[in-house]
């Protein structure tokens, strides 16, 4: 792990893409949760990420919890937006879709966004799952695997240092000045968001910073955590070195003491972050910030419980 702080406590983050659920439409309501979060003391603000997306493939998708005409703000440029408006919450994509973009504009965007929040990104990076959405940008959707692994070592080697160069089984480079380099440098910490497959699990292991898991209970975080530790210890390094995000799932319909109650049992099941979501109920600033304040108890309780 590059940064053992975020691993020292229980940290609380908050997704922000139901903001127009909570504050009304347009840009301005993720601005405004974003402001009450850092207030709060929400330790890290999540927004996920698509292109486009297409009627087609959530067709076949029963599971995919939201409408068609759900915004997605660019995640990248929204958190470099929200990092005007705050001041020392983190900012992490949860996740990007990385084989989407080329390794050099990926480093380029990312780094500008952690300069301009003077070091507070996290950068949580997945593979995609839509097949139209890949087809619609030119990538080949079979080799986005290929493509993910190779930009985590590309994007290590461009924050690092200038000029940089790079040799993988789908990119090169040779002598590559991208500056400025972000505050945290090649230790801008990145979390991947994959399903816990044996293959996943040996690239987390091997390469990540971070696991964003893919639950719904808290006995799937669990399972996920002692999955991961084995991964973890068979490449050789610290089972507790990969820090485990886990974000609630999406039930619109649930109230914020039962997210508090789901917050806790995830945190007890071994997540270090658990990550909450905002619900229709929360139709104005002062339920937000209710909400708010009941994830950053459920971290507070869950992190004094785990000390001596």
């Amino acid at each position: 792990m590059q940064y053992p702080e975020l691993m020292a406590r229980k940290r609380s983050g908050i997704d922000v893409m139901q903001a127009h659920h909570a504050l009304g439409p347009g840009f301005a309501p993720y601005l405004e949760i974003a402001r009450l979060a850092d207030a709060a003391g929400i330790d890290e603000l999540h927004i996920s990420d698509h292109i486009a997306m297409s009627a087609t493939a959530i067709r076949k998708r029963p599971t995919y919890p939201w409408p068609l005409d759900m915004p997605y703000y660019e995640a990248l440029t929204a958190l470099a937006a929200i990092a005007v408006v705050t001041q020392r919450i983190r900012l992490a994509t949860n996740v990007l879709i990385g084989p989407l973009r080329s390794a050099l504009f990926l480093a380029r965007h990312a780094a500008t966004v952690d300069s301009i929040s003077d070091g507070r990104l996290e950068l949580g990076l997945g593979l995609g799952w839509q097949r139209e959405e890949f087809e619609a940008s030119n990538v080949d959707f079979a080799g986005r695997r290929a493509v993910l692994v190779d930009q985590i070592d590309a994007l290590r080697e461009l924050w690092s240092a200038a000029p940089a160069s790079f040799r993988g089984r789908t990119l090169e480079f040779e002598g590559m000045h991208s500056l400025p380099l972000p505050p945290q440098r090649g230790a801008l910490p990145i979390t991947l968001g994959l399903r816990g497959t044996p293959a996943n699990l040996r690239l987390i292991a091997e390469k990540a910073d971070g696991w964003s898991i893919i639950a719904r209970t808290a006995d799937e975080v669990e399972a996920g955590v002692s999955a991961v530790r084995r991964a973890l210890s068979d490449a050789g390094r610290e089972p507790s070195s990969v820090r485990i995000v886990a974000k609630l799932p999406p039930v619109p319909d649930e109230s914020t003491d039962e997210s508090y109650e789901l917050a806790r049992a995830y945190f007890a099941a071994g997540a270090d972050t658990v990550v909450g979501r905002l619900h229709v109920e929360h139709a104005d600033p002062v339920r937000v910030r209710e909400h708010l304040d009941r994830l950053v108890s459920a971290s507070r309780e869950a992190d004094a419980e785990r000390r001596p």
